[in-house]
């Protein structure tokens, strides 16, 4: 049995009260005031399954014509018990961008090209960017490194097109004028 210490509510106003507040996007348009009332009460109907209760839609942001981003404040009655917290430790050593850049001659003799792309619907360019560039993500480094020539291909990609495109824009990085981007044609 866990000590009562050991057992927390997350809290928004005051200690233990629940309240939390989450953030995300729906693929409903929130252009209208007609497609924002359907967007909110899809944003509730979701919340709602999260075990929130009662929730509130506290901001609604159109994200192009089809996509709204919202963020719904609520309370929940989950409990954690921090004695149960399992803590995954890394597999692997953390490496510094000058070991990254030794490892990278080492073992290539050249620079490291890297591609990233978004596939289908997802259009995460930020995030991709993010781990593409040397200002990384959540106190992460991207992978711009000394040996590394990052490039972002494209947002939307096809899933068939994704690895003949990644390869051929390698190729091109890879035969780069010196910082990595391929001569303007």
């Amino acid at each position: 049995m866990s000590d009562l210490a050991d057992v927390v509510r997350p809290y928004g106003d005051t200690t233990g009260d629940g309240r939390v507040q989450v953030s995300f996007t729906l693929p409903v348009p929130g252009v209208t005031p007609a497609d924002r009332a359907l967007g909110e009460g899809a944003a509730l109907q979701l919340a709602g399954k999260m075990g929130m209760s009662p929730a509130m839609v506290v901001h609604t942001k159109p994200v192009g014509p089809d996509f709204t981003f919202f963020i719904v404040y609520g309370r929940v009655s989950h409990l954690v018990d921090l004695s149960l917290v399992t803590v995954a430790e890394r597999e692997f050593e953390l490496l510094s961008p000058a070991q990254v850049n030794l490892r990278i001659a080492a073992s290539l003799g050249r620079k490291l090209v890297v591609v990233g792309a978004t596939v289908g619907t997802d259009a995460h360019t930020v995030g991709i960017d993010a781990i593409l560039n040397v200002k990384g993500h959540s106190g992460e480094k991207g992978l711009e490194y000394k040996g590394t020539t990052p490039g972002e291909v494209a947002s939307y990609l096809a899933h068939a097109l994704a690895p003949a495109t990644a390869v051929a824009e390698a190729r091109s990085w890879s035969r780069a004028r010196p910082g990595g981007r391929p001569s303007p044609s």
